[in-house]
């Protein structure tokens, strides 16, 4: 158990620990007092509400609502973020006995992560929404593509939702220029050219025709054929 990098800990069926690995210990922050066996699970709670680990609040409520959760039948799990920064995930299941196990999982790296990846992802909204420019990403293999609400507004498809295939966007195309737009597409998909590079007029919603700047860059494969582009 010591050599786990979760913290598990047993409790009986009062809900006093009967053990617990080193791990528990250290990410709870736990003293060698609250972690001997015998030491109710609600003054493990109490002594995290009242370092603030739970956060704000009423320390007497905070720990009967965690109280409520331990004592709950079914399997449970939730994130504790502590004062520290860490955030935890635990783990709780009821035994045979009326007793509870409980695991516990350091997971603030992926929190952190997730928090970074969304970050990226809204700034990158923001410069696309500031550019007025419109998104596609186009899985070659599938025939599927992802477009943005600005892209579709482009191309006149404002309103259609799901995967659109690639079928679908080149019949927006002008039939003049359908050409200059699979010329340009087919070298950039076998690597003729660096990049895909196409100015053409799409077919609006009134049938009118808007001119558009059409660029893209493809993900290659080993023998260099692209598989996706954006």
């Amino acid at each position: 158990l010591d050599h786990m990098t979760d913290g598990v800990a047993l409790f009986d069926a009062d809900l006093r620990i009967e053990l617990g690995n080193e791990r528990h210990r250290s990410l709870l922050g736990l003293p060698e007092t609250l972690v001997r066996p015998g030491t109710a699970i609600e003054d493990m709670f109490h002594y995290a509400a009242e370092r603030g680990d739970f956060g704000p609040g009423d320390p007497a409520e905070i720990v009967a609502r965690a109280m409520e959760i331990a004592r709950g039948p079914t399997p449970n799990s939730h994130e504790r973020s502590r004062r520290d920064g860490s955030v935890l995930e635990i783990r709780g299941n009821a035994t045979a006995g009326g007793g509870l196990v409980r695991t516990y999982t350091d997971i603030t790296a992926r929190k952190r992560t997730e928090e970074a990846l969304r970050d990226s992802e809204e700034r990158y909204a923001l410069a696309m929404r500031g550019a007025n420019d419109g998104h596609f990403d186009w899985n070659v293999a599938a025939g599927s593509s992802y477009l943005s609400e600005r892209a579709k507004e482009l191309m006149g498809l404002t309103g259609r939702s799901g995967d659109l295939g690639a079928e679908v966007l080149e019949t927006r195309i002008h039939p003049e220029d359908y050409d200059l737009y699979r010329d340009a597409l087919v070298d950039h998909l076998r690597g003729e050219a660096p990049n895909f590079h196409c100015e053409i007029r799409m077919r609006q919603q009134d049938d009118s025709y808007r001119w558009c700047l059409v660029r893209g860059l493809g993900q290659r494969d080993p023998a260099g054929w692209a598989f996706r582009v954006t």
